[in-house]
């Protein structure tokens, strides 16, 4: 009777311990549920902010090329798509690819002539990620219009750095346009997500400066 009863014991503690673990396992699970959701809001706007940071730096240098070279430098991007892309608005000349090397870089010490590098270069967002496509004033009174999309000639494309096959069938958005004095057209990007996630970078046109707002959630 005593070795029955100990080994009834032991089985009902067993018992217990296995039920306390199926507790334990349905509260982490039920916790897991509840917090999914932020989690994935929290993973999604990341990535987002991650993209746009990057944008906003591309699109900073876009401005600093322009200084640089002297030249008329074009931002654009793909409408609905990932894909953006940096060069210069026209083709070079030969006269807009020369420059000076300061005097005493002369052997002479007499400004000498040098050619300047044109550089350019094309990307695209997170996976996650794509660019609205920009409403303007008609479409939100409800008149209906084409799509403002626009082709790169193909002379401009192969200024750029790497392979840039397959762009010229593109339809790009219009050029946003940073001058070599420092201006900029006055533009705004809305960048989103495929949770509805949204962010707006803007260029201011008197500076040329680039801002980023706050992350929002399109209706």
């Amino acid at each position: 009777m005593r070795r029955s009863s100990l080994r009834t014991q032991r089985t009902d503690q067993r018992g217990f311990t296995i039920l306390e673990l199926v507790l334990v396992l349905s509260v982490l699970v039920v916790l897991a549920a509840l917090g999914w959701p932020s989690f994935v809001r929290y993973m999604a706007e990341t990535r987002l902010r991650d993209s746009v940071k990057e944008l906003r730096k591309i699109a900073a240098s876009t401005r600093a090329l322009a200084i640089e070279s002297g030249l008329v430098y074009q931002f654009r991007y793909e409408p609905g798509g990932r894909r953006y892309i940096v060069v210069p608005l026209e083709k070079p000349t030969p006269e807009d690819l020369q420059g000076t090397a300061p005097a005493q870089a002369s052997q002479l010490g007499q400004p000498a002539a040098v050619k300047k590098t044109v550089r350019s270069l094309f990307g695209q967002l997170d996976e996650t990620c794509q660019f609205l496509v920009a409403t303007s004033l008609a479409a939100k009174l409800g008149v209906p219009e084409a799509p403002a999309v626009e082709r790169i000639p193909q002379d401009v494309l192969a200024l750029l750095e790497g392979d840039g096959g397959g762009l010229s069938d593109v339809q790009w958005s219009s050029a946003i346009r940073f001058f070599p004095d420092g201006t900029a057209d006055d533009r705004s990007i809305n960048v989103a997500t495929k949770t509805k996630l949204a962010m707006n970078v803007s260029v201011r046109g008197l500076t040329g400066v680039v801002y980023v707002g706050e992350v929002t959630r399109e209706p």
